[in-house]
């Protein structure tokens, strides 16, 4: 028998997400295909910002995850591919980045169904 999902929430990244990806991200376990740690403040700053123009264009970005008790635990969504100089340029980049305690909970499942409500 399978365990219930936790509940899950996704919002568009705020600014104050900036600080919390950052303060989740930084774990090297997290990290490990990322360069192994978190990227300056700054970087999550401009994240959250262009996310937040993504929601606004395309109606979806990286948004940001709470758990049940509303505590920032990561992101989740898809956005355009962000570079032009390499990957699939033109394409959509589905993605996620969860905090180490979130992992195996669920969570991810529970995001993808959330997501599918919303389209």
């Amino acid at each position: 028998m399978s365990r219930p999902l936790p509940a899950v929430q996704l919002r568009v990244p705020t600014d104050e997400d900036a600080l919390a990806w950052h303060r989740v991200f930084d774990d090297p376990d997290v990290m490990e295909f990322h360069g192994g740690k978190a990227a300056e403040l700054s970087v999550y700053e401009e994240l959250t910002a262009r996310q937040r123009m993504h929601d606004a264009a395309h109606g979806f970005c990286f948004w940001t995850m709470l758990d049940e008790d509303g505590e920032v635990i990561g992101f989740t969504g898809a956005q355009p591919w962000p570079h032009q100089e390499f990957g699939p340029v033109g394409e959509i980049e589905i993605g996620w980045r969860l905090a180490r305690g979130a992992w195996g909970k669920g969570y991810a499942t529970a995001a993808a169904r959330t997501t599918l409500e919303r389209v």
